[in-house]
């Protein structure tokens, strides 16, 4: 239709702002009667929308109503005119979000590891990208408990660091977890090499339990070894990363209240890379 072609005809337009602005407005606001005067108008029904850019700055709808013969003529001024100002705020505060957000995120996320550490930093550098796990925790009296996450890790502030998400039960389908829902888990970890140590400081933290972990990072022979101090119970606390290939490794939380001699493990992840 000839309103698609005049959007898609806008270079500088994201495609998100596109698809949100066509399908979301239309649809969702328009076919639901959230404008008024679109409510009880048997003869005629949204058809088609034009969008118009004037010096890249701002998108303006002229919308049109068929009526029910096919006929498509531009809807009269008091009824274009309410429906247009009430599109035109509805795309410029999506504009402005998605240009808000766009900034931010170019802001921290990096291409790649910055060059004076390169080969330091791909120590975590080379979990960039998306994985699935199936895991099993360990409790106490003996019971298990089965759980599936997504985690994704990218490279942020100029390459200097790393940051992840680990993310359980997947929200893949688009479906929401309620922040006291058990097992929520929609946490991120900030890994920042320092090469004064040649140690990685680690910050965790998941909103949903408020949950903090601090933790050092470093390699230890084929293994990534994250270790917590002391807590006030006298717990430490690792993670660690066995088994790391190109596609996949296995992630252990292991507990030790001997200061160390032993550990038990509390948690197993097996990952695999899905891009």
């Amino acid at each position: 239709m000839a309103w698609i072609r005049k959007i898609q005809r806008q270079p500088d337009l994201d495609p998100r702002v596109r698809a949100d602005a066509e399908f979301y407005w239309l649809h969702k606001q328009f076919r639901s009667g959230v404008c008024a005067l679109a409510r009880g108008q048997s003869s005629y029904r949204a058809e088609r929308a034009s969008v118009l850019e004037a010096g890249g700055q701002k998108i303006r709808y002229a919308l049109a109503l068929s009526d029910a013969s096919g006929k498509c003529d531009f809807a009269p001024p008091w009824r274009t005119n309410r429906l247009g100002c009430c599109a035109v705020r509805f795309v410029e505060k999506l504009l402005l979000e998605r240009t808000m957000v766009k900034s931010f995120v170019s802001g921290l996320v990096a291409e790649g590891p910055a060059p004076e550490h390169r080969d330091a930093l791909m120590l975590y550098g080379q979990f960039v990208g998306n994985w699935m796990t199936e895991t099993v925790e360990y409790a106490l009296d003996g019971s298990e408990q089965t759980s599936t996450w997504d985690i994704r890790f990218q490279w942020v502030l100029e390459g200097r660091a790393v940051q992840d998400l680990w993310i359980t039960p997947p929200r893949s389908s688009g479906s929401r977890v309620g922040w006291d829902a058990k097992g929520n888990r929609y946490s991120t970890t900030l890994r920042v090499y320092d090469p004064k140590i040649d140690a990685w400081h680690i910050i965790w933290t998941n909103p949903p339990t408020g949950t903090v972990v601090r933790q050092l990072g470093r390699r230890v022979g084929t293994e990534i070894i994250q270790l917590s101090e002391l807590s006030s119970g006298g717990e430490l606390t690792r993670w660690v990363y066995r088994d790391i290939q190109k596609d996949a490794f296995t992630w252990f939380n292991e507990v030790s209240r001997d200061h160390g001699a032993t550990w038990r493990t509390a948690q197993i992840m097996k990952a695999r890379r899905i891009e």
